[in-house]
């Protein structure tokens, strides 16, 4: 992926909307990268996909309440808490 300083980008807006039609573009500042430009296509087919993710969690969370596989808030809590310290 291609990456330009955000000075450049400012001075070169137009080359840069031009480039993300083809790929994303990192935009750094003091070379560390602070945003990702995209194309309006890129970001609408991320954003069905995060939907989708989404439904297809909430339809497993429904399936496992309709089953009774419910655990209280607090074990859930414990159970995240867990996997973020095994992550």
């Amino acid at each position: 992926m291609d990456s330009i300083n955000s000075t450049d980008a400012k001075k070169s807006f137009s080359d840069v909307v031009l480039k993300v039609q083809q790929a994303p573009v990192w935009i750094t500042r003091h070379d560390k990268p602070v945003a990702v430009v995209m194309s309006a296509k890129e970001f609408q087919e991320i954003q069905a996909l995060r939907e989708k993710v989404l439904q297809l969690e909430l339809n497993k969370g429904l399936d496992s309440l309709k089953a009774g596989r419910v655990i209280d808030g607090q074990e859930a809590i414990n159970s995240l808490m867990q996997t973020i310290d095994n992550g």
